[in-house]
Parts: C-alpha cells; structure tokens; sequence
C-alpha cells in the first residue's frame, strides 16, 4: 500500500471514529469502534472493521451493522468533508467483536 492510500485510511478512521463517538444523535453509535480501515480493493472503496463494547448492551451484530447502514451516506458525506478529495470512498462495514469471522454489510 502507497503512503497516499495509507494517509487515507487513516484520515477515514479518525473521521469515522470522531463521528460515531457522538456527533451523531443516535445512542446505538458510540458503543462503536473503528478497528481499521483498509482499501477493498482499491481507495475508491474501503473497508471499515468495527468493534463494539456490546457486553453490556442488547444489540445483536446485524442490528450494529444495519444501523450503521442506516447511517452510510452521512458517514460518507463526513468523510468526504474531512479528506477533501473530488470523490469520498465507498464505505463497506465489517463487524469483528472478536477473533470471529466478521459480519459484512457495504453499499
């Protein structure tokens, strides 16, 4: 991976973490984490892996993964302010609460 596509996933994660840790108003978001974000396959769409603290919470991983599809063209919309680039990634989400193979859900 380049240092322009490693400079945006970074930029995507820290993006991604800022918004879903409250400046959305919606108390199923800041349980969540960004893990990693990674190019699938290429910067045009990443790859976001999220973690959540749901020991203590009642949401199942599809119902975090349909929210946050709920949510994907705001989520975008952020992304694209923070990186300023002509056009924000795609964003595909992946659930990993553990060492579990994770559950997907994308554009």
């Amino acid at each position: 991976m380049d240092r322009k596509t490693l400079q945006l996933c970074r930029q995507v994660l820290e993006t991604l973490e800022m918004v879903l840790s409250g400046e959305i108003d919606d108390d199923r978001l800041p349980i969540l984490h960004v893990v990693e974000v990674e190019p699938a396959p290429d910067s045009t769409r990443m790859l976001v892996t999220i973690s959540a603290d749901i020991a203590n919470t009642d949401f199942d991983p599809n119902e975090i993964l349909m929210t946050l599809g709920e949510y994907a063209d705001l989520l975008r919309m952020e992304v694209a302010a923070a990186i300023h680039r002509k056009k924000a990634p795609l964003l595909h989400f992946r659930f990993a609460p553990h060492a579990n193979l994770p559950l997907e859900f994308g554009d």
